[in-house]
């Protein structure tokens, strides 16, 4: 019920297709950061893992805290309310 007083109606901003091939290469970068099974994005830029119970992708590990520290570079830039740029603006 309240979904409609969120930023854009609750929906995830759209990215660029810049943005797009950024998270791609995140993608790639995990993949090659020992976490072979990493999926590609989604069209709208979202990442589906799926938990296989065996602790594989935890994101609590040690092993995905050191990929994804390796692989964040390639993250774009979050946006909408409470974010800041870069450069210090918002």
């Amino acid at each position: 019920k309240c979904k409609q007083y969120l930023p854009n109606g609750g929906e995830p901003p759209k990215l660029s297709a810049e943005e797009l091939d950024q998270m791609r290469k995140f993608s790639q970068c995990m993949r090659e950061n020992g976490y072979p099974d990493f999926p590609d994005p989604q069209p709208d830029g979202g990442i589906r893992i799926e938990a296989d119970g065996q602790g594989d992708m935890d994101p609590d590990s040690e092993k995905w805290k050191e990929a994804h520290k390796k692989c964040e570079q390639y993250m774009p830039e979050r946006r909408g309310p409470g974010t800041q740029k870069k450069d210090g603006g918002s």
